[in-house]
């Protein structure tokens, strides 16, 4: 009799270990930041935006439709072309090929991400890299208008400032010769 009862308990404790670890497996609500390795297509794909106008005030939102703030963005890709500009950003741009997509508006063949300073050699078109970026979601308002611009940016980029400005310059320390 005692084998019994000895033996129900520990089934029930075995079932009640088990349906406690699939409870806490299906719990996606505090899943945390993720990291996604993506090419430069998979950030064509999934960049959206949209513009709403309400009560004389306008609302633009560009985002990624799997990324979250916090979520690392690691991109390989091949650099298609690399190009100084010491006016106005003293950045580096970094241009990756992808298929045509519309981004603001404008149909695009390139993503693009500006370094600070003159890297141009040490990478060279055709070069394999790999750029690692945090995500993280900005907010800027025109106290004036009414008018606000949220995204999903960059944390390591330098902080957007104004109402029109979206330029993220990244560190240096964001890119990687594969």
């Amino acid at each position: 009799m005692n084998k019994k009862i000895v033996f129900v308990i520990v089934f029930c404790l075995i079932f009640l270990f088990v349906l406690c670890g699939c409870i806490n497996d299906n719990d996606t609500t505090n899943s945390g930041p993720k990291t996604f390795n993506w090419n430069a297509q998979n950030i064509a794909d999934d960049l959206k935006s949209s513009t709403q106008m309400s009560g004389g005030s306008m609302k633009w939102k560009m985002d990624f439709e799997s990324l979250n703030d916090g979520d690392t963005l690691i991109l390989t890709d091949e650099i298609s072309n690399i190009t100084y500009t010491q006016f106005l950003y003293n950045a580096t741009q970094i241009s990756f090929n992808v298929k045509d997509y519309k981004a603001m508006g404008f149909n695009s063949t390139v993503v693009s991400f500006l370094f600070e300073g003159d890297i141009t050699d040490s990478f060279n078109i055709g070069d394999n890299v790999k750029i690692t970026v945090t995500i993280k979601n900005f907010e800027i308002v025109n106290e004036t208008t009414g008018s606000n611009i949220e995204f999903e940016g960059y944390k390591e980029g330098s902080d957007p400032t104004g109402f029109l400005s979206l330029t993220q310059i990244l560190p240096k320390t964001c890119i990687k010769k594969l």
